[in-house]
């Protein structure tokens, strides 16, 4: 697994989650330990990462899909991405994107446009 070049863990965000009785965040925890010993890892797809985001340490991720309400603050270990697609985006951080210094493309999509 250690070869693997892309993953996608990603899942459907309902509209309304703080509604959404069935949703239950507790029992969709992504091991972010688990994603980090995928060093040849180039592209990443999660839906949500429960503010465990600042723990990937992936040094060739070039790619990342992100479905999230609220963008995150991409730090330092972010720096090689050059791809980075936002998906049902409500809100910004203030300098969210500042240490995405190698970043080529940016794709963002509002949530319910």
């Amino acid at each position: 697994m250690k070869n693997f070049k892309l993953l996608r863990m990603d899942y459907d965000i309902p509209k309304k989650r703080e509604n959404n009785e069935n949703f239950k965040f507790e029992n969709q925890i992504i091991n972010f330990y688990s994603i980090n010993q995928l060093t040849d890892l180039e592209s990443l797809t999660i839906s949500d990462f429960y503010g465990n985001f600042i723990n990937i340490q992936i040094e060739k991720l070039r790619h990342l899909v992100i479905k999230t309400p609220e963008v995150p603050e991409f730090r330092e270990n972010f720096q090689n991405l050059q791809i980075l697609t936002l998906f049902n985006v409500d809100i910004f951080l203030e300098g969210c994107f500042i240490n995405l210094k190698c970043l080529k493309m940016l794709k963002i999509v509002i949530r319910d446009k």
